[in-house]
């Protein structure tokens, strides 16, 4: 403080925190898996628990007296997380309460204080305060609701003063409109959507002239059609839950999507005639639709809202008969998949054509060939994400490309020419839009400042191209009690 000198007392954490006392300090590994104890000079470092495969651990807390810590503990990518304590040395672990927090912290006085994100819309966030045992960190009490941010996507570094009576947190406001971008000629680019809150594209008609996407301007995601050279959009779809990925069928007869329940558990596959009409129900799915955030390349317990991609999720080629569904599955041992089925929009039995590696399902993105014969899929990793493996349907014959010059790839899309792909990146300066030749070369089209981009479509005669750009601000606050 007196002399401005940094040392680093870990190479490989983050959210650490001084012990009451001083001496210690504790923080969560660079994996987000494992909770650690240290010295205040970073001396003796030892790990007091590890998760599971799947799980990891955020927001670490010494609670008062400095003999238990507190943390969330969730799966990777998922909304639902738990509150948990134990004492110093790893054992005595205390469920405190499910929640669907980014961020808590507890106060001198014995309580625990928590986010909870708006489990339908994620467009909103409550602050809410329980009360502790002081011994054990078990819950003593029915918690209460303190405030309520319209608006709000995320909060994090929630943090309370010494005496507990005030609370400092961030805030986070983020939309996603639909933008189009020239491939050919100038390369302008230009916003499809007006509203502040979330447009996700999904697909282009058969022509080219109009476009699908997802948007909560209604609360829940519903599905939208609007013409290129039009500013107001046409209402598709709205179910129970959450609509996801309208597109068209190659034959143009019908209009494609997914139904998601509000809890994850059941999903449907539904279609509805292009010209208008009644929905009606192609395929019952009972996997996972936990639905990713909108920032989900910082994927952390508690983490929820309408996100660019979730699981299943569909996509029907321009050139194919079937289109196809990717489901995300777990096994007996825990261990997720992706499973990739082929169906008829008409109403035929899905058959399974391939599994995709995913060992966090948030992180996985895919497209399927305009003609249906391959897959390309990845997963997206700070530092790495430079992958992309390309496998042919319903053979299993896999090659990877390895990207020159380019990580962080988040997302992906094939080119109308099935020759190559398009692909978003997300870097800490903002996003970038990439051209990805079969064998691993990359071209740079266009840089987005302060922008992070997700769901890149190209039009059917790949001279444009649809991609979702979101703009976020974050600001800190500070709360009275």
């Amino acid at each position: 403080m007196l002399t401005g000198a940094v040392q680093e007392v870990a190479g490989d954490g983050f959210e650490a925190e001084a012990s009451p006392d001083g001496r210690q300090i504790v923080y969560v590994d660079g994996t987000s898996r494992e909770i650690r104890v240290a010295g205040v000079q970073g001396d003796s470092p030892r790990t007091i628990f590890r998760t599971v495969d799947g799980e990891i651990v955020a927001s670490v807390h010494w609670l008062p007296g400095g003999n238990r810590i507190g943390y969330l503990r969730g799966k990777d990518g998922e909304a639902a997380a738990a509150i948990e304590t134990r004492d110093v040395s790893g054992g005595d672990p205390r469920h405190v309460m499910d929640t669907t927090s980014e961020s808590i912290a507890f106060t001198a006085d014995a309580h625990v204080l928590y986010t909870e994100k708006d489990r339908d819309t994620g467009q909103s966030v409550s602050l809410w305060m329980a009360a502790l045992e002081r011994q054990t960190g078990a819950a003593a009490g029915a918690p209460a609701k303190l405030a309520v941010w319209q608006g709000v996507v995320s909060t994090g570094g929630l943090t309370a003063s010494a005496d507990g009576r005030r609370v400092a947190f961030t805030k986070t406001f983020s939309q996603a409109d639909v933008h189009v971008l020239a491939l050919q000629g100038d390369g302008a680019l230009r916003r499809l959507t007006t509203d502040t809150l979330i447009d996700w594209p999904t697909g282009w008609s058969l022509d080219g002239s109009s476009f699908f996407f997802v948007s909560n301007r209604n609360g829940r995601l519903q599905a939208f059609r609007q013409g290129t050279a039009e500013e107001t959009p046409e209402p598709l779809a709205a179910g129970d839950g959450h609509v996801r990925s309208p597109q068209v069928t190659a034959d143009g007869k019908w209009i494609v999507y997914l139904e998601l329940a509000t809890k994850p558990g059941t999903a449907r596959v539904m279609r509805m005639p292009s010209g208008g009409g009644p929905a009606e129900q192609v395929l019952a799915l009972a996997s996972s639709v936990a639905t990713s955030t909108v920032g989900y390349w910082a994927a952390a317990p508690g983490a929820a809202g309408t996100g660019a991609r979730s699981m299943p999720d569909i996509r029907c080629p321009r050139l194919a008969s079937s289109c196809v569904v990717a489901e995300m599955r777990t096994d007996a041992a825990g261990k997720n998949r992706v499973v990739l089925s082929a169906f008829d929009p008409a109403g035929g039995r899905p058959h399974e054509v391939a599994e995709l590696a995913a060992a966090i399902p948030g992180l996985t993105f895919w497209d399927v060939s305009p003609d249906g014969s391959m897959v390309a899929s990845g997963e997206f990793d700070w530092g790495g994400g430079d992958r992309i493996t390309v496998e042919r349907l319903g053979k299993g014959e896999k090659r990877t490309i390895q990207l020159r010059d380019f990580k962080n790839v988040s997302d992906i899309a094939w080119a109308a020419d099935g020759r190559s792909l398009f692909a978003t990146a997300n870097t800490v300066r903002g996003g970038q839009l990439l051209r990805v030749s079969l064998d691993g070369s990359a071209r740079l089209l266009r840089t987005f400042e302060s922008l992070n981009l997700a769901n890149p479509r190209p039009s059917p005669d790949g001279r444009s191209l649809l991609v979702g750009v979101v703009e976020a601000n974050s600001n800190a606050w500070i709360i009275e009690r």
